[in-house]
Formats: C-alpha cells, sequence, structure tokens
C-alpha cells in the first residue's frame, strides 16, 4: 500500500499490479587442490504490470525496480516516469529512419547476439558473425560494445564461472569498435573447437560445465539520455512482447 496508494493517486488513469520478489544467492567452487571460490548476493525485485483504464490489452506497459534494497520511493518514481512519457501522445511518428535507443542490459535484444556467438556454432560454421570475424569486418556502428560481463563490483554477477576460472579483466569483449572479438567458450569447448578459453563456462551440480556467457550487456555510449538524444527523434526500446 505504500507503493500503490501513491501511485493511484497520482495516475487516476491507470491500474497497477504488480509483485516483490526477494532471492538470496550463494556459490561456491571448491576442489581439493586448494581452489575455493564463493560470492553471494541479494536481490529484491519489485515489478509492475500497469494498464491504462479501458484499454483492451492484457497490460500495456512493465516496469520495476531491483537491487540489494529497494524503497518505495524507489518504486514510484520509476513508475511515475514511465507513464509521464506514456502521457505524452505525439501527434504522428515522425517520417524516416530513425535511431533505436537500447537500455543496456536489455534482455530480448542482447539475447539475440547469444547464440551466434559460442565457440560451437563458429566452429560449425553456423554463426551469423564467423565469415566477418575471420575477415576481421566491422559489422556494426563504431560505437558497439558488447561485452561478457565478471565485474561484480559493478553488476550483480558472480565473478567466476563454473570451472572456477576468474579472468584478469572482468569483461570480455565480444564486440568493439563494431568488430567480432570473441566467441565464449569453457576449457572444455576451447580445447574442442580450437579457440582460446574464455572464462565462460555455466551448469550446475547435476551435470559437466558447458560454454555460457556470464552477463551480456551493451557498454553505454553515453551518459545521459539527453546526451544520446542530442535534440534529434529516436525509439527507445522499454518492452517486447509477442
Amino acid at each position: 500500500q505504500a507503493i500503490l496508494g501513491p501511485l493511484k493517486e497520482r495516475h487516476p488513469n491507470y491500474l497497477f499490479d504488480g509483485y516483490t520478489e526477494q532471492r538470496r544467492m550463494q556459490f561456491q567452487v571448491s576442489n581439493d587442490a586448494g581452489l575455493d571460490l564463493s560470492y553471494g548476493s541479494m536481490l529484491t525485485e519489485t515489478t509492475f504490470f500497469i494498464k491504462e483504464k479501458g484499454s483492451g490489452n492484457m497490460f500495456d506497459t512493465i516496469t520495476g525496480v531491483e537491487g540489494e534494497q529497494v524503497s518505495p520511493e524507489e518504486v514510484i518514481a520509476e513508475c511515475s516516469r514511465l507513464l509521464t512519457a506514456d502521457a505524452y501522445k505525439i501527434a504522428q511518428c515522425p517520417e524516416g529512419t530513425h535511431r533505436v535507443l537500447v537500455p543496456v542490459l536489455f534482455a530480448p535484444f542482447v539475447n539475440l547476439f547469444r547464440t551466434d556467438l559460442s565457440a560451437r556454432s563458429y566452429r560449425e560454421g553456423t554463426s551469423v558473425f564467423a565469415a566477418a570475424y575471420r575477415e576481421g569486418k566491422a559489422l556494426f556502428h563504431p560505437d558497439v560494445h558488447l561485452v561478457d560481463s565478471r565485474d561484480a563490483a559493478a553488476i550483480r554477477v558472480r565473478p567466476f564461472d563454473t570451472e572456477g576460472v576468474v579472468r584478469d579483466a572482468p569483461n570480455l569483449d565480444f564486440v568493439k569498435d563494431g568488430v567480432i572479438q570473441n566467441f565464449y567458450a569453457s576449457k572444455r569447448d576451447a580445447v574442442l573447437y580450437d579457440v582460446a578459453p574464455t572464462g565462460s563456462a555455466g551448469g550446475d551440480l547435476a551435470g559437466a560445465p558447458s560454454s555460457t556467457p556470464g552477463t551480456l550487456r551493451f557498454m553505454p555510449t553515453k551518459e545521459r539520455l539527453v546526451d544520446l538524444l542530442d535534440g534529434q527523434p529516436a525509439l527507445l526500446l522499454q518492452v517486447t512482447a509477442g
């Protein structure tokens, strides 16, 4: 009620339905040779499904806040930011080509790269990036910088993989300056597919480690949205569904 009351008062034209989830995660990798790595984190996530009154949709947008601790004020501010923008109706979308702005951790977009950046897809020739990688050809704008992050100081991700590998640098470049730099591989797959190991082993106790990236994220090209826009129209990806 500390969240719903103020939201309903500020935005009476919308209906709200949400949930809060809290998870404690603990990871440990050790062996009899002296390896002993551990990482723990607490995640609180509050999510709201929002529907405009009279809308025929199940919901019109979704937003939320996550962190070790989440305050009602943070959730209210995030929902209000989104709904203030939603209430601003443009008369007509300008014709022509527009830039698309992508949040750095926007999973539906980032995950498009996941399969084609594996060492297996590269060696088997099924990766759409294979030819460009061999030629050193730029496929993207020079500002595109995609990394596999194990930077526990910046985001909630464990700094080692399930094989106990800790990288010298926590961020592994997959795309830099628009050029494909690496394909992710566990130590086993690195030998199997003749590529460099990248500290990218995933899995659980039920099976052998497999090649899995940590957290794929685009590095921001600007610190503020207003600087990205530079006075020009653009499309901002907020929600995808279907």
